[in-house]
């Protein structure tokens, strides 16, 4: 049976983020991976929580992202090209990833011991 290129190419995309060549985003719950000019998509992350927001660092080298595979969601890093990802916040509040300082630093909105969210910077 052949399958119709419009059903190939349908899904909930969600949350992109693209540096140079590269494009991250939301789909299933979970990150993925595909070139900026089209290709196939790879999967980078395949946890039981939710992952969204990914960001890519200024060198295009690191993957930042929200993710509630242990509880609240927190602030989460991996290489770009996949591997382990290593949380970064213990906040037990809201965490967002908003994007990167120019420096390298991940910037992030929480609203950790606040009424309202604050950014911060890693």
């Amino acid at each position: 049976m052949k399958i119709p290129h419009e059903q190939l190419s349908s899904g909930y995309f969600r949350f992109p983020a693209i540096r140079g060549e590269q494009v991250v985003f939301t789909c299933e719950d979970d990150l993925w991976t595909v070139p900026a000019d089209g290709g196939i998509a790879r999967r980078l992350t395949a946890a039981l929580g939710v992952n969204t927001f990914p960001s890519l660092s200024p060198d295009g080298q690191r993957l930042a992202f929200t993710s509630r595979d242990e509880g609240p969601s927190e602030v989460w890093v991996m290489p770009a090209q996949g591997g382990r990802p290593a949380r970064v916040t213990w906040l037990g509040a809201v965490s967002t990833v908003v994007g990167w300082h120019p420096d390298g630093r991940i910037v992030f909105a929480s609203n950790a011991a606040q009424p309202f969210p604050h950014l911060y910077n890693l």
